[in-house]
């Protein structure tokens, strides 16, 4: 069941049920719903026009195949994906496989499949490429981002959480100078108080950063009051 959330959880914005449908026809469909709202989109950097993404279509992907394939046949529940403005919500029935540790799922140590036999289907149609590295990738979709992929992990059900991407916070591990560096190549022009905004950080931390930059030589200082 997926459902696109608007100002609330009492807003629908658009709903799909997926019942008595073969797997692959639900794992389609989910692709369609992604598609429709958080496809790839494009933004002016200068001159040229570059593609960009809310969500990571591969870890939505991978997210979707796993809670697919690696869900508890026996409860009666569905997989619920739930989407809003700010993130993506997979949930799958059941919790981890019997021998499989929190840390076995989260960094891909042990492959040991709930339901092999339709792991190695959607293997043979190359839906999925090796088995135990979804998790894997999805983490590695994120790496460039400041965002990350949450996991919810309960003796119930997984729950997945892919975040919208902000392209104007610092990736992981990126410090505030290289990061405004960055926005700076991306735009040309910037004021401070443009990058205040942008990186959430405040007045002081930002000159500070600017400053550095300005010290080896990196960008230029041009304008004056407001229009510096």
């Amino acid at each position: 069941h997926i459902v696109r959330f608007g100002r609330d959880i009492s807003t629908f914005r658009d709903r799909r049920d997926f019942d008595s449908v073969s797997l692959i026809m639900q794992y389609k469909g989910a692709l369609e719903m992604y598609e429709k709202w958080y496809g790839t989109y494009e933004e002016i950097e200068g001159f040229r026009r570059v593609a960009r993404v809310l969500v990571p279509r591969e870890a939505y992907r991978e997210a979707v195949l796993n809670a697919l394939i690696h869900r508890r046949l026996d409860m009666n529940s569905a997989v619920q994906i739930a989407m809003y403005d700010d993130r993506i919500e997979i949930t799958s029935p059941g919790g981890l496989p019997p021998g499989i540790s929190k840390a076995d799922y989260l960094f891909g140590q042990v492959s040991n499949p709930r339901n092999p036999t339709l792991s190695l289907v959607f293997f043979t149609l190359n839906y999925i490429e090796r088995f135990g590295t979804g998790i894997r990738r999805i983490r590695q979709a994120y790496q460039d981002f400041a965002e990350e992929a949450a996991f919810d992990i309960s003796d119930h059900f997984i729950r997945l959480t892919l975040p919208v991407i902000d392209l104007n916070k610092p990736k992981q591990g990126e410090d505030l100078a290289s990061h405004i560096l960055r926005l700076l190549k991306e735009h040309g022009h910037l004021s401070r108080a443009d990058l205040e905004t942008m990186t959430g950080y405040g007045k002081s931390s930002v000159q500070n950063a600017l400053n550095t930059l300005i010290d080896q030589a990196f960008i230029q200082r041009t304008g004056a009051a407001r229009s510096t």
